[in-house]
């Protein structure tokens, strides 16, 4: 019989068919401490990974991964494994939040309980000299520190668990330690942006701002008021 580990890397990789090499990096380095996951008869049936951030400085979870046995949808276990979190988590954390991964998906969550709070706008930015003109963040300290001196209220901050997995495949930019102006989230493979903070010039992203619902919210303990904003997502 499978391992729970093996069974919930299963089960995620029939749901999102992500990069091999990505997937392994993911459970290897976070299964153990931030995988949750449903059984039914023996067998999981549903998982999702949930990662420490922090928004005004209340504590919550970073829902990623969310996903079920194909052959076990719609009869309501994740519903269930969402419950049995929040009664885990309710102590010492918070809130949730997430980025529903298609459209319809919004619906899915709203029937949850969780309701769309974090905004971003479309903006323009070439990506053709960073090498040359911009530093690398190179330690999890210095992720954190550069991007906190950009942020504002409302503003998803991230744990070191989550950033760590995010540099090992990310690279992550800045034009100054003490002052920067700007923060670059980029893939180092596909060249992807993840992330900007700070000026923004020309090649569509996405980037703060009140434009469309990028990610959802729910209250266990805390509420805000406004827009927020949650900035990268493992997608």
């Amino acid at each position: 019989m499978l391992s729970v580990k093996e069974q919930c890397y299963n089960i995620y990789m029939a749901a999102f068919n992500d990069d091999e090499a990505f997937t392994r990096l993911l459970f290897d380095n976070s299964f153990e401490d931030s995988c949750y996951y449903y059984f039914h008869e023996d067998n999981v049936v549903s998982m999702l990974f949930a990662f420490d951030v922090w928004l005004n400085g209340e504590k919550g979870k970073y829902v990623y991964g969310v996903a079920t046995d194909e052959a076990f949808r719609g009869k309501g276990y994740m519903r269930k494994l969402f419950s049995l979190l929040e009664e885990k988590l309710e102590n010492d954390y918070k809130f949730l939040c997430l980025r529903p991964m298609s459209e319809d998906l919004f619906d899915f969550y709203a029937r949850l309980n969780f309701e769309k709070k974090f905004f971003k706008s479309k903006t323009v930015m070439s990506t053709e000299k960073f090498e040359c003109e911009y530093k690398k963040i190179e330690t999890v300290k210095q992720f954190i520190t550069v991007r906190k001196m950009l942020q504002r209220r409302n503003f998803v901050e991230y744990g070191p668990k989550f950033i760590e997995l995010l540099m090992s495949y990310c690279e992550i930019l800045t034009d100054s330690f003490e002052n920067p102006c700007i923060f670059i989230v980029m893939e180092k493979e596909s060249g992807k942006i993840k992330e900007v903070l700070g000026n923004k010039t020309h090649e569509k992203i996405y980037t703060s701002g009140n434009d469309f619902c990028y990610a959802v919210y729910k209250s266990i303990g805390y509420d805000f008021d406004g827009i927020g904003y949650l900035g990268l997502a493992m997608d």
